[in-house]
């Protein structure tokens, strides 16, 4: 993997990531499978819901941030 500065923001292709040896670098990935993770998709139209019923930027960041630390901890 790169560290070039220019790169450093970009996400690699998953088939470069899969090519890495864990022990051969300091980057860490997690990868999440949307489709066969019942609990993200609750998750993602909870947070859909409270999207569409905000009106107010700062009242609809405060409820994510609630949201997102009651599913993930």
């Amino acid at each position: 993997m790169c560290n070039d500065d220019e790169e450093v923001s970009k996400l690699p292709p998953l088939k470069s990531l899969k090519e890495i040896e864990p022990s051969e670098t300091s980057m860490e990935v997690v990868l999440v499978d949307r489709r066969g993770d019942s609990r993200l998709k609750e998750l993602e139209d909870k947070a859909q819901e409270l999207y569409c019923a905000s009106e107010n930027t700062l009242v609809l960041v405060e409820q994510l941030g609630k949201l997102v630390a009651i599913y993930m901890g």
